[in-house]
């Protein structure tokens, strides 16, 4: 029953720790552009038709550096389109955004060009594509194809792949794409990069004042400022819950096998009075009694280590490969795990032992 309860709490732990870090690798992991310091807010129709206005007005606020606009945030939400090109029909995911919003969040650039200003003028608007897209269906830079228009749209630049959506998914063909004059929508999620420094809710609140300035009719409470990072944890919501989960039941596996160890400690030290007595009469000290009782339970730990680390193993790598992208196996997370369950068994151990390893034998020999 302990090799059990020991061997369920180390692959808990070790579980849980792999489960922690895929998460924080995805949090911390590089996109492939720069979300630093990002916030965003849909600031609707009225104010994205007149962007500048908008702009103007947050220059006025030197805690906000620049904006641009999308129809959505970049990581989560996307749109997806089929289109015939060079005779054969192509699918990829696109983002409807403002000329300036590639050199904004800093993507890199390949080929050709980023979009200027001229193109928000063009009928059938511009077109960047990422490599994933380029390679696949061998797309070039000075192409046109049809969009949304009449008027074919230009391909005018390829950039470097970033990741769009969860890192469970592999990068598929994306392209940012400037609507031009001729637009379905005007993109109106404003995406503000902050000055390093920047109170958080300060800036909320100036936000919601130039808001309500350009356009009253929209309500303060139907305005939404949340940082960027926020739509990426989003993404992760059921990982999240898993490590809750996953370390609530290690917990509660920890506490039964203390209860295991306890109680089988407590029932020796009653029932082992006199040979502990007579083992300190002959010469035993207090260090060695206590290593006599901890070193059975370390032969029990090191069977269920041995029982533990495949099966941790097997588990998380089950679990890992769901993940395009994912964290690496860490050999110290597997001896992390067990030395965490050893640390609190000897403690128990020691602790109930240390008692009666420093009681006077002879009175134990009266007693017993």
């Amino acid at each position: 029953l302990v090799v059990f309860q020991f061997t369920m709490s180390c692959i808990l732990i070790i579980c849980a720790s792999f489960v922690y870090l895929q998460n924080r690798y995805m949090q911390k992991y590089d996109y492939g552009f720069n979300r630093d310091r990002l916030i965003t807010v849909d600031v609707g129709k009225t104010i994205a038709s007149q962007p500048q206005t908008f702009l103007d007005e947050l220059r006025k606020n030197t805690d906000i550096e620049n904006i641009a606009f999308a129809s959505n945030p970049m990581v989560g939400m996307q749109n997806g389109w089929g289109r015939s090109y060079n005779g054969e029909q192509i699918f990829f995911n696109y983002l409807p955004v403002s000329w300036n919003y590639p050199e904004f969040m800093d993507i890199k650039l390949i080929e050709g060009r980023f979009f200027n200003e001229e193109d928000d003028s063009k009928i059938g608007g511009t077109i960047i594509f990422n490599e994933t897209a380029a390679k696949k269906y061998n797309i070039k830079v000075g192409d046109f194809f049809s969009c949304h228009s009449s008027e074919k749209a230009e391909i005018v630049g390829i950039v470097k792949d970033f990741n769009f959506s969860s890192l469970q998914n592999s990068i598929e063909p994306y392209a940012l794409y400037n609507f031009g004059s001729k637009g379905w929508f005007i993109p109106s999620l404003a995406h503000i990069r902050l000055s390093p420094g920047a109170d958080f809710k300060q800036i909320s609140e100036y936000l919601t004042f130039v808001i309500q300035k350009l356009d009253p009719t929209i309500e303060p409470e139907k305005i939404s400022i949340t940082p960027f990072d926020e739509n990426i944890e989003s993404l992760y919501t059921k990982e999240i819950n898993l490590t809750k989960i996953i370390s609530l039941f290690s917990l509660v596996a920890i506490l039964i096998s203390l209860m295991g160890v306890f109680g089988i400690v407590v029932f020796e030290n009653q029932h082992r009075k006199k040979e502990i007595a007579l083992r300190k009469i002959h010469g035993s000290t207090a260090i060695l009694i206590l290593g006599m009782f901890n070193r059975k339970f370390i032969t029990i730990l090191a069977i269920s280590a041995v029982i533990a680390v495949p099966a941790a193993y097997f588990a998380v790598t089950q679990w890992l490969s769901g993940f395009e992208y994912r964290t690496p196996m860490f050999w110290w997370v597997f001896v992390a795990g067990i030395l965490v369950v050893a640390f609190i068994t000897l403690l128990t151990v020691t602790l109930q032992t240390y008692r009666n390893a420093n009681e006077n034998p002879v009175r134990a020999l009266k007693t017993e």
